[in-house]
């Protein structure tokens, strides 16, 4: 089988918020265990200025804190940025992908990849496109926009009868 399309950044962009999706939880409590510790050393700091009777500093801390809190105000602004941040120098291109036998081979940009089917990891469907896994943080992406339905259901059962297992969805 063989399946033609065009990757972009947001096709790029949907990959990195699938694969980092596990981790989300994690950065985002650390996030805000972080805003909450900067905000109680500024509470701290306006106590200790109003206790010395000292305007001139607790006007330079509330010049510092408004700013601070502004840009820090939102975990999934600073998520969206991180991802923005990593697909920087991904650009647009068009690929062919060729299923059969031996396995899966992409070629674009004048480059050719193939995955043996024993090192292909999983699937997933996510955000109107499919990620083949095959190496840690390697995947194919295919637009299902650009290949149609057909294709995609003839794509999944080669998939599941090649043994590939489904991720688990988010």
């Amino acid at each position: 089988m063989e399946l033609n399309y065009r990757n972009t950044r947001e096709d790029h962009k949907a990959f990195a918020k699938w694969s980092w999706r596990d981790s989300k939880n994690s950065q985002k409590h650390g996030y805000y265990r972080s805003l909450l510790w900067y905000s109680s050393i500024f509470a701290l700091s306006f106590y200790l200025c109003f206790l010395a009777q000292n305007v001139f500093i607790a006007c330079i801390l509330a010049a510092l804190c408004v700013p601070y809190w502004w840009h820090n105000k939102s975990f999934e602004k600073k998520w969206l940025e991180s991802i923005e941040y990593a697909i920087t120098k991904r650009q647009d291109f068009s690929a062919t992908t060729l299923v059969d036998d031996k396995g899966i081979t992409e070629s674009y940009l004048g480059l050719s990849v193939h995955v043996p089917w024993n090192q292909i990891h999983e699937y997933a469907i996510f955000d109107g496109r499919l990620f083949i896994t095959y190496l840690t943080g390697s995947s194919f992406i295919i637009p299902l926009q650009d290949i149609g339905d057909l294709k995609k259901d003839e794509l999944v059962r080669t998939l599941t009868d090649r043994g590939v297992r489904q991720a688990a969805q988010p």
